[in-house]
């Protein structure tokens, strides 16, 4: 008898177990498949819709001043996408602009997947102040997106999920005083993407999956007071591509297979090193004369590590193509 009470508790014992164990899986599956609401932009109800069922005008949705297009729909298992298509009008205001991870439009969740062309360019620069936060799931910065908001400050800090930045983007955001940081996702920019942002400090570090600098893309950052690196992924590096990003001290092309065309670093009057990683041979046409035109600085050392191809060789070349302006530079 007593044999079979032990029994009878053992079982009670594993029962009760057994089910805490299955609450428990319960719990955290159910926890699992709530969606993320930190930064949740909501939307109260349909009839913010706006637009013409034929798409001859804008179609989506309004949150206050924000138009939100709706990408792909969502579904009760996954959320939809969306873009923020525009914010220009003289009643938007954010103190620490951060943009909402996820737009609610009735039940349906859509993460914000893109910013548009000219979404907050023209925003009345006295409303828009402060620091910049982008969406988490973020995959495109289109066309001159923030053109000329001067009055966004501190980092900007492009999360790891973008793979596009537009034409233009962030040109004219000269109140941006703190670091740049542009992620290994980012696999294209555009022309004067950074144009005129004189306000960013320390190193300018490319993405090391571009294959292309652009036009003007960061001319005129004349406040980067470091180091720029040029990443062997990249191929070609069109004109003004960094004019008078002046006080930039040191530049390490880690490949020497890329083409170089005019004035590309012109007016970089800080520059005193730079470095030739890797190289076994001169780049010969592939890179313009003149490409380090109007610099005010007549020393530095030019450096050769990792290759075959001697310092002074380069300096060579350098002083060859340049209108002399490497004539008092030393090889190291």
């Amino acid at each position: 008898m007593e044999k079979n009470k032990l029994q009878r508790r053992t079982y009670t014992y594993i029962g009760l177990i057994t089910g805490l164990i299955l609450s428990l899986i319960i719990f955290f599956t159910f926890v699992k498949q709530q969606p993320n609401t930190n930064n949740i932009q909501p939307i109260v109800n349909s009839s913010n819709y706006i637009g013409n069922a034929d798409g001859s005008d804008w179609a989506g949705y309004t949150s206050g001043s924000l138009k939100i297009e709706i990408i792909k729909q969502s579904n009760d298992a996954n959320h939809g996408t969306c873009a923020i298509v525009d914010a220009r009008t003289n009643k938007y205001s954010a103190n620490n602009l951060a943009i909402p991870n996820i737009v609610q439009i009735n039940t349906n969740l859509y993460d914000v997947v893109r910013i548009n062309a000219y979404a907050f360019s023209g925003v009345n620069n006295s409303l828009l102040i402060g620091t910049l936060t982008f969406p988490s799931a973020l995959t495109e910065i289109q066309n001159y997106a923030f053109n000329e908001c001067n009055k966004l400050i501190g980092d900007l800090i492009i999360p790891n999920s973008v793979t596009t930045i537009g034409d233009g983007a962030f040109s004219g955001c000269d109140g941006f005083n703190g670091s740049l940081i542009i992620p290994n996702s980012v696999t294209a920019i555009g022309e004067l993407a950074f144009a005129n942002c004189a306000g960013f400090t320390g190193d300018l570090i490319i993405p090391n999956r571009l294959t292309k600098i652009n036009e003007s893309t960061f001319t005129r950052c004349s406040g980067f007071t470091g180091r720029l690196v040029i990443p062997s992924t990249v191929t070609a590096i069109a004109s003004n591509a960094f004019s008078y990003a002046k006080k930039i001290s040191r530049i390490t092309f880690t490949n020497s297979a890329y083409t170089i065309n005019t004035n590309a670093f012109y007016g970089l009057d800080k520059l005193s090193n730079i470095v030739f990683d890797g190289w076994n041979s001169l780049p010969g046409n592939k890179w313009v004369n003149n490409i380090f035109n109007g610099s005010k600085n007549r020393s530095g050392i030019v450096e050769s590590i990792n290759g075959s191809l001697a310092s002074s060789a380069i300096l060579e070349y350098l002083t060859s193509h340049n209108n002399s302006d490497f004539q008092t530079w030393t090889a190291v």
